[in-house]
Formats: C-alpha cells, sequence, structure tokens
C-alpha cells in the first residue's frame, strides 16, 4: 500500500542530505553554526545595503531553522512507520 509522507527515508538519501545541511549549518566542535558558509550565503543572498545589521541576525536564524529542521529529522527516523507495528496509517 502507500505509506504516508515521511521526513525518513529508507534509501539513506535522507541521511546524506541531512549531513551535508550539518556540515554547512549547524554548530560543530570548531564552527557555531552562524559562522559557517551556509548561513553566511543566505545572509548574503537577503542582504539589504542599508540595513546590515540585520545579516548577523540572518545568520543566526538560519542555523537555528537548520538545526531545529535536523532535530525534528532525527526523531521522525526513530518514530516506527504506521503499519510497521501492526498500526493502521490514515
Amino acid at each position: 500500500g502507500n505509506r504516508p509522507f515521511s521526513l525518513y527515508s529508507e534509501n539513506g538519501a535522507t541521511e546524506g542530505r541531512s549531513r551535508f545541511l550539518r556540515s554547512r549549518f549547524a554548530s560543530d566542535d570548531r564552527t557555531p553554526g552562524a559562522r559557517k558558509d551556509g548561513p553566511n550565503s543566505y545572509a548574503r543572498f537577503l542582504a539589504d545595503p542599508g540595513r546590515r545589521d540585520l545579516d548577523a541576525r540572518r545568520r543566526e536564524d538560519a542555523a537555528a531553522v537548520v538545526d531545529q529542521f535536523l532535530r525534528t529529522l532525527a526523531a521522525e527516523s526513530r518514530r516506527p512507520m504506521p503499519g510497521d507495528h501492526g498500526e493502521e496509517g490514515p
């Protein structure tokens, strides 16, 4: 039957994408997430020459959103899918 949409992918594609996002946006032992190239690129994309004061905030926001997404992705990947344990899907 049709499985409902999930953030979890059985073929490992999601894991590779989450590693990519983590490496470009998430804090690690050496670099805060807001200083990585993902948030910097995002802030440059939204740059307003008259409001350079917003760049740091945009970098922090981008890092925070991706961090929350990765946390949700990790939680979803541990959750059983409907039908895996006798449960019925919608």
